[in-house]
């Protein structure tokens, strides 16, 4: 993919946009003062976004400043941090300068974390020769990766939701998916009513199909957190009305994983388990990486709840890998707390804690408050539930039924009155003695009384 051309060279002239050119100055003059900031322009389509912030790229240039461009485009398969690599290729090279990271193929980075570290560093080694204005034009587009990477750089998904329109306009799928993750569900309603203002009863054709697919998986998303399955199928059954309408592939795994979602809070197992199934599948062909890894961990969660400790182990960790290849830090801890709970439910205390204590040290810096009151539920669980008693262990390498039929001996009881107590056969205790009488090296069990009470089993 070709840089896209110097917006130094090629920005237009505007006309009644002298207070936003204002704004946009008195930024890059902060920024130049060592002040960095985020500043978000919005609006309708064809409105002159773009022009505006080409503008003030070529007053940066012509003030010494470093521009760095990166574009998202429009119903493309956009590759991960696809915007980021194109703005990154203006960057210069040498003079003492570090190699810009290799977004495209990850090479020099062991994690996602490294990865996204590089970056940082790499802006802020840039910065410090002279000022530098990034700017990522057509966000709304913008790949998962890429818009992680980019409230990782900026610091705070607060900042960004605020930023973001509320109400109408293509920004809208990013802020509600946005504020749903922050909690703000009624800050989700409301730009639902911006977005897709006939609710789940609107007929497809009016708005923008891809917008309005993720909106209405935004709303039953929310739907769900909130308990209300009547709104979360109304918003599902809408889904899947527009997908038949239009006949799009990509959704329909999402829709699959909502849909088992809704039926797993319905206490239907089996009928969840069935739709995330559908899920996993229509995320592998064709192959989406983020919906893959969102299924897999559905799969893990479905599984712990039956107990199939095994097969949610397999599913989880197929989750964690795919959301570090993704870099997608948040992804990635909503599998760590799937893992927490799993550790959790196979009474792995020390596991569920500090993989709890993973997820928490992702979620805190993006203020994901559903995510963390989930946290913040486990760690009570975890505070709640008595630790394991360790016992001491039993001499001669005895088994704890082995002891415990010693100990009756020891008591004075027959071999048929120790059966009886422990709810075996007379048969099942000579067994038992005999092991015993190996174990501790007696010919029978007037010596094996002696060792036992030598050694306090009594």
């Amino acid at each position: 993919m070709a840089p896209p051309p110097d917006p130094a060279h090629s920005a237009p002239a505007l006309v009644g946009r002298d207070r936003e050119q204002a704004t946009l100055r008195d930024h890059l003059a902060a920024a130049r003062a060592g002040h960095g900031g985020l500043v978000l322009i919005g609006g309708e389509a064809g409105i002159g976004k773009t022009a505006l912030a080409e503008d003030l790229l070529a007053a940066a240039a012509s003030q010494g400043a470093q521009v760095l461009v990166g574009r998202c485009y429009d119903l493309s398969e956009t590759p991960p941090y696809g915007p980021w690599v194109e703005a990154l290729a203006r960057a210069p090279r040498g003079d003492g300068l570090p190699t810009p990271p290799d977004l495209a193929g990850g090479t020099g980075a062991t994690s996602q974390p490294a990865l996204f570290a590089q970056v940082r560093d790499h802006l802020a080694a840039l910065a410090a020769a002279r000022p530098v204005v990034v700017v990522l034009d057509d966000l709304h587009w913008a790949d998962p990766a890429s818009l992680g990477l980019w409230l990782l750089v900026e610091g705070r998904w607060a900042e960004l939701r605020r930023a973001l329109p509320a109400r109408a306009g293509p920004e809208v799928m990013a802020w509600a998916e946005l504020a749903r993750r922050q909690g703000a569900a009624d800050e989700v309603r409301a730009a639902l009513q911006g977005g897709l203002p006939g609710g789940a009863a609107q007929d497809p054709g009016d708005t923008h199909l891809d917008l309005s697919l993720r909106l209405q998986r935004v709303a039953a998303g929310v739907a769900l957190d909130a308990g209300d399955l009547p709104a979360a199928e109304a918003w599902l059954a809408a889904h899947d009305r527009w997908l038949a309408w239009s006949g799009a592939v990509l959704g329909q795994s999402e829709g699959q994983a909502l849909w088992a979602a809704y039926h797993r809070a319905t206490g239907d197992g089996a009928l969840a388990r069935r739709h995330a199934d559908h899920a996993l599948a229509e995320a592998t062909a064709p192959r989406q990486p983020l919906a893959l890894l969102a299924a897999h961990r559905l799969l893990g969660e479905l599984a712990t709840a039956a107990g199939d400790f095994t097969a949610a182990q397999a599913h989880l960790d197929e989750s964690l890998a795919l959301a570090e290849a993704c870099a997608a830090p948040y992804e990635r801890a909503l599998t760590l707390l799937a893992l927490a709970e799993l550790h959790a439910a196979t009474d792995d205390r020390a596991g569920a804690q500090a993989t709890l204590d993973a997820a928490r040290a992702l979620l805190a810096p993006l203020e994901a408050r559903p995510a963390l009151a989930r946290a913040d539920a486990l760690a009570d669980r975890l505070a709640a539930t008595p630790a394991p008693v360790t016992l001491p262990a039993l001499p001669f390498g005895l088994t704890a039924r082995e002891a415990a039929v010693l100990r009756l001996m020891v008591a004075g009881l027959t071999n048929a009155q120790a059966a009886a107590r422990l709810f075996v056969t007379p048969r099942t205790i000579g067994t038992h003695l005999t092991s015993i009488y190996t174990k501790l090296g007696v010919d029978g069990r007037a010596d094996a009384i002696r060792v036992a009470l030598d050694h306090g089993l009594r």
